[in-house]
């Protein structure tokens, strides 16, 4: 049986999540910029929800699909990696499962079937203004796993402080005596508490 909390599939607006906080600290988007939500996600006709002009933080809060397009475009003028490499700060792309050494076993991983999520899947899709539009909001290739999804809007709560996802914290035998820990691991820190506050 397939554990689904370890496969990758397409997040939807969840990495929404991932362009604003690029946006919000390389893009310095100013609070009064409007963007026309009543446009779909490529900018030429009627969005499915017609929410007018909205800014940033209305945006983030109705989900417009237009507004992180244009951001990731954006996004990409400034440096092709942003994306990815704020997927990467905030865990969405994985694995962010528990691993160590354990006894006999090095680089034992408590989730060993955990599929590592995609921002691209190509080079290629980089260089396409249509593709990066449909990627801003977690369809095209973009792919995460739920756990992956959970553990981010965790570190986004701590403030960025991001952890290796257990399972199980520890292994006793029928006396109660520990057989063994998993110490809880944090993850490099690198994101801005500021902007996620």
């Amino acid at each position: 049986i397939a554990n689904r909390m370890l496969q990758a599939n397409y997040p939807g607006s969840v990495f929404k999540t991932v362009v604003a906080l690029a946006a919000m600290e390389h893009l310095n988007v100013d609070p009064s910029r409007t963007f026309d939500c009543s446009l779909d996600v490529q900018g030429k006709e009627k969005a499915e929800r017609d929410l007018g002009m909205l800014n940033f933080e209305q945006s983030f809060i109705q989900s417009c699909n237009r507004t992180f397009a244009q951001l990731a475009t954006d996004l990409m003028e400034v440096d092709s990696n942003l994306l990815e490499e704020y997927a990467e700060k905030l865990g969405i792309i994985g694995p962010i499962g528990w691993k160590g050494d354990i006894f006999q076993y090095e680089s034992f991983q408590q989730f060993p079937q955990e599929e590592k999520g995609t921002v691209w899947g190509g080079e290629d899709i980089k260089e396409d203004p249509h593709l990066v539009r449909n990627s801003a909001i977690g369809q095209q290739n973009v792919r995460t796993t739920p756990m992956a999804v959970a553990n981010t809007m965790a570190t986004i709560a701590s403030l960025g402080i991001q952890k290796e996802v257990r399972g199980v914290t520890k292994i006793e035998y029928q006396n109660e005596a520990v057989m063994t820990e998993f110490e809880e691991k944090n993850i490099k820190q690198s994101l801005n508490p500021y902007s996620l506050s």
